[in-house]
């Protein structure tokens, strides 16, 4: 990204809650998203809406950092079928390792369950819960999928650069330190939410889902030992 509005890489530690967020002016994919609502889902014109013009009729594209890498990435060819089906098998392998550690296994049936709560006890309580508890369910709800799907996202960093998958070192370690984080944020606030719930409604669920959520902070500290010291770009950073 090239254009000084936007911060790089912002969205990809952030818990995409964008109407809560101070930097959606300074975040491209939020500018994309508004674009695509404005142009009608027209992909083309809501691109260059948002983050510019696009290459010209006659192909050639703009001198820019990112039309070059356009440009190198349409010179690769496509992967042949075999190619393919390797990868394929090489995924499959690394979500079943993924998926049988501990911290997702905790993780998976946390959502679960939480999901399961939020759906028999959620719009019932909103309807006479004071103000801090129907904040407190809002954050569950956002979280309770979002943490699972972080944690694996930084685990499959792990387990690539573990199995010898050909990455930048320096980018593994940023990206997966960085999602590591975003899940420690979003699993403290579900905790502590969590406790609030529990204490205005004395629903041992509540109580037990928080429990569970500081076990599993414990677990992904112990991973991610760098995780908390990540800077997140433009949200851990100072304005």
């Amino acid at each position: 990204m090239t254009d000084a509005r936007y911060i790089d890489f912002i969205s990809a530690y952030c818990d995409r809650w964008c109407e809560r967020c101070a930097f959606t002016e300074r975040c491209s994919l939020f500018a994309v998203q508004c674009a695509m609502a404005m142009c009608d889902n027209d992909d083309a014109e809501a691109m260059e809406l948002a983050v510019g013009p696009a290459p010209s009729d006659d192909g050639e594209a703009a001198d820019t950092e990112g039309s070059r890498w356009i440009e190198e990435l349409n010179g690769i060819p496509p992967p042949t079928p075999a190619e393919m089906a390797e990868h394929d098998r090489q995924r499959a392998e690394r979500d079943a390792r993924v998926d049988g550690t501990a911290i997702v296994q905790t993780a998976r049936a946390y959502t679960v369950l939480a999901a399961r709560w939020l759906r028999a006890e959620s719009d019932a309580l909103k309807q006479r819960a004071p103000a801090d508890v129907r904040e407190a369910l809002e954050i569950v709800e956002w979280d309770h999928f979002l943490i699972t799907v972080k944690l694996r996202r930084a685990l499959h960093g792990v387990d690539e650069a573990a199995h010898g998958k050909d990455l930048d070192d320096d980018f593994v370690e940023q990206d997966v330190n960085g999602t590591a984080k975003l899940s420690l944020l979003c699993i403290e606030r579900s905790e502590r939410a969590w406790q609030v719930i529990a204490r205005w409604s004395d629903n041992e669920f509540a109580a037990i889902f928080a429990d569970q959520l500081a076990q599993l902070a414990r677990e992904v500290d112990a991973e991610f030992p760098q995780a908390r010291a990540f800077l997140r770009p433009g949200l851990d950073e100072p304005t």
